[in-house]
Protein backbone atom coordinates (compact mmCIF):
# COMPACT_ATOMS: atom_id res chain seq x y z
CA UNK A 1 0.00 0.00 0.00
CA UNK A 2 1.69 3.69 -0.80
CA UNK A 3 1.46 5.69 1.75
CA UNK A 4 -0.32 9.47 1.35
CA UNK A 5 2.42 11.60 -0.31
CA UNK A 6 0.94 15.36 -0.29
CA UNK A 7 2.58 15.93 3.47
CA UNK A 8 5.56 13.92 2.41
CA UNK A 9 6.91 15.99 -0.35
CA UNK A 10 5.83 19.20 1.31
CA UNK A 11 8.15 18.00 4.12
CA UNK A 12 11.01 17.20 1.65
CA UNK A 13 10.56 20.53 -0.22
CA UNK A 14 10.88 22.70 3.32
CA UNK A 15 8.76 25.71 2.17
CA UNK A 16 11.06 25.65 -0.87
CA UNK A 17 9.24 27.19 -4.16
CA UNK A 18 7.50 23.71 -5.47
CA UNK A 19 9.19 21.13 -7.85
CA UNK A 20 8.39 22.22 -11.55
CA UNK A 21 6.72 19.78 -13.92
CA UNK A 22 8.89 17.37 -15.20
CA UNK A 23 9.23 16.87 -19.06
CA UNK A 24 6.76 14.90 -20.20
CA UNK A 25 7.59 11.24 -19.93
CA UNK A 26 9.80 11.52 -17.12
CA UNK A 27 9.43 10.10 -13.85
CA UNK A 28 9.24 12.31 -10.17
CA UNK A 29 11.97 11.24 -7.41
CA UNK A 30 11.48 13.22 -3.98
CA UNK A 31 14.46 13.21 -1.55
CA UNK A 32 15.84 14.32 1.73
CA UNK A 33 18.22 13.80 4.45
CA UNK A 34 19.01 15.04 7.40
CA UNK A 35 21.80 14.39 10.37
CA UNK A 36 22.23 15.40 13.87
CA UNK A 37 25.05 13.90 16.13
CA UNK A 38 26.41 11.54 13.74
CA UNK A 39 22.83 9.50 13.09
CA UNK A 40 20.79 10.55 10.00
CA UNK A 41 17.59 9.74 8.18
CA UNK A 42 16.11 10.31 4.74
CA UNK A 43 13.63 8.70 2.09
CA UNK A 44 12.61 9.48 -1.08
CA UNK A 45 8.97 9.56 -2.95
CA UNK A 46 8.91 8.45 -7.15
CA UNK A 47 6.15 8.94 -8.95
CA UNK A 48 5.60 7.52 -12.74
CA UNK A 49 5.16 9.74 -15.69
CA UNK A 50 1.24 10.35 -14.97
CA UNK A 51 2.28 11.27 -11.27
CA UNK A 52 1.02 7.80 -10.09
CA UNK A 53 3.00 7.58 -6.76
CA UNK A 54 5.05 3.99 -7.29
CA UNK A 55 7.48 3.89 -4.34
CA UNK A 56 7.84 5.24 -0.99
CA UNK A 57 10.71 4.43 1.90
CA UNK A 58 11.72 6.22 5.00
CA UNK A 59 15.15 5.46 5.76
CA UNK A 60 17.52 5.33 8.70
CA UNK A 61 21.39 5.65 8.38
CA UNK A 62 22.89 5.09 12.21
CA UNK A 63 26.17 5.39 11.35
CA UNK A 64 26.20 6.07 7.84
CA UNK A 65 25.72 9.67 7.30
CA UNK A 66 27.89 12.34 9.54
CA UNK A 67 26.59 15.32 7.95
CA UNK A 68 23.61 16.54 6.26
CA UNK A 69 24.59 16.27 2.92
CA UNK A 70 25.70 12.33 3.03
CA UNK A 71 22.51 12.16 4.47
CA UNK A 72 20.77 13.40 1.22
CA UNK A 73 23.14 11.62 -0.53
CA UNK A 74 21.96 8.52 1.04
CA UNK A 75 18.41 8.87 0.06
CA UNK A 76 19.49 10.26 -3.34
CA UNK A 77 21.34 6.73 -3.71
CA UNK A 78 18.14 4.93 -2.03
CA UNK A 79 15.39 6.30 -4.99
CA UNK A 80 18.57 5.73 -7.55
CA UNK A 81 18.80 1.89 -6.37
CA UNK A 82 15.07 1.48 -6.68
CA UNK A 83 15.30 2.58 -10.08
CA UNK A 84 17.96 0.56 -11.32
CA UNK A 85 16.84 -2.27 -9.24
CA UNK A 86 13.92 -2.06 -11.43
CA UNK A 87 15.91 -2.08 -14.78
CA UNK A 88 14.57 2.04 -15.42
CA UNK A 89 16.32 4.00 -17.89
CA UNK A 90 18.12 6.58 -15.97
CA UNK A 91 18.75 10.05 -17.60
CA UNK A 92 20.88 12.67 -16.97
Amino acid sequence: MAMESGPVIKRMLGGRKEAKDPPPGCWTLYFDGGCREKRGSGGYVLFDADGNQVEAAGLWFPEEARTNNEAELAALAAGMGYLGANRAELLA
